[in-house]
Protein backbone atom coordinates (compact mmCIF):
# COMPACT_ATOMS: atom_id res chain seq x y z
CA UNK A 1 0.00 0.00 0.00
CA UNK A 2 1.32 3.60 -1.34
CA UNK A 3 2.23 5.99 1.98
CA UNK A 4 -0.69 7.89 2.20
CA UNK A 5 0.59 11.96 1.77
CA UNK A 6 1.46 13.82 4.29
CA UNK A 7 -0.03 16.95 2.77
CA UNK A 8 -3.34 17.70 0.67
CA UNK A 9 -2.52 18.57 -2.91
CA UNK A 10 -1.92 21.92 -3.73
CA UNK A 11 -0.37 22.84 -0.43
CA UNK A 12 3.18 23.21 -0.10
CA UNK A 13 5.88 21.19 2.29
CA UNK A 14 5.72 23.97 5.04
CA UNK A 15 2.31 26.14 5.60
CA UNK A 16 2.38 29.00 7.98
CA UNK A 17 -0.02 29.11 10.50
CA UNK A 18 -1.19 32.97 12.08
CA UNK A 19 -2.88 33.04 15.43
CA UNK A 20 -3.29 36.75 15.13
CA UNK A 21 -6.00 39.04 16.56
CA UNK A 22 -8.66 40.24 13.78
CA UNK A 23 -8.20 37.31 11.42
CA UNK A 24 -11.08 38.11 9.49
CA UNK A 25 -9.75 41.56 8.74
CA UNK A 26 -6.03 39.81 7.91
CA UNK A 27 -7.80 37.53 5.88
CA UNK A 28 -9.01 41.33 4.25
CA UNK A 29 -5.92 42.94 3.89
CA UNK A 30 -3.99 40.00 2.12
CA UNK A 31 -7.22 39.93 -0.54
CA UNK A 32 -6.41 43.82 -1.03
CA UNK A 33 -2.83 43.98 -0.94
CA UNK A 34 -1.46 40.30 -2.58
CA UNK A 35 -5.11 39.51 -4.16
CA UNK A 36 -4.78 36.15 -1.86
CA UNK A 37 -7.62 34.04 -3.16
CA UNK A 38 -9.55 32.98 -0.44
CA UNK A 39 -9.84 28.61 0.29
CA UNK A 40 -11.57 27.95 3.05
CA UNK A 41 -13.04 30.46 6.22
CA UNK A 42 -14.39 28.03 9.20
CA UNK A 43 -16.69 30.64 11.63
CA UNK A 44 -16.62 30.77 15.20
CA UNK A 45 -18.03 32.51 18.38
CA UNK A 46 -18.67 36.30 18.51
CA UNK A 47 -17.27 37.25 14.71
CA UNK A 48 -14.24 35.47 15.01
CA UNK A 49 -12.65 32.83 12.74
CA UNK A 50 -12.15 29.77 13.88
CA UNK A 51 -9.89 28.87 10.64
CA UNK A 52 -9.26 30.06 7.48
CA UNK A 53 -6.87 29.19 4.24
CA UNK A 54 -5.85 32.06 1.97
CA UNK A 55 -3.53 31.28 -1.17
CA UNK A 56 -1.13 33.52 -2.20
CA UNK A 57 0.82 32.73 -5.19
CA UNK A 58 1.67 28.72 -4.86
CA UNK A 59 1.37 29.47 -0.73
CA UNK A 60 -1.26 28.46 1.69
CA UNK A 61 -1.35 30.45 4.50
CA UNK A 62 -3.71 29.35 7.22
CA UNK A 63 -4.77 31.73 10.26
CA UNK A 64 -7.36 32.41 13.43
CA UNK A 65 -8.03 34.66 16.10
CA UNK A 66 -6.57 33.85 18.76
CA UNK A 67 -8.56 32.53 21.90
CA UNK A 68 -7.95 32.34 25.87
CA UNK A 69 -4.99 29.76 26.07
CA UNK A 70 -4.14 29.94 22.30
CA UNK A 71 -2.68 33.35 22.38
CA UNK A 72 -1.72 35.56 19.54
CA UNK A 73 1.92 34.95 17.98
CA UNK A 74 3.88 38.04 18.01
CA UNK A 75 6.42 38.66 15.76
CA UNK A 76 10.08 39.00 16.57
CA UNK A 77 12.85 40.49 14.69
CA UNK A 78 15.98 39.96 16.73
CA UNK A 79 17.93 42.98 18.46
CA UNK A 80 20.58 43.30 16.04
CA UNK A 81 20.37 47.40 15.36
CA UNK A 82 18.12 50.61 16.84
CA UNK A 83 15.31 49.42 13.92
CA UNK A 84 15.00 45.95 14.81
CA UNK A 85 12.12 45.18 17.88
CA UNK A 86 9.45 43.24 19.14
CA UNK A 87 6.54 44.24 16.78
CA UNK A 88 3.21 45.67 18.37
Amino acid sequence: MPPTPFKPEGYTSVAPYLLVNGAASTVDFLVAVFDAEHLRIVPGEDGRLRHAEVRIDDTVLMLADAVENWEPCPMWTPPTSGRCRLAP
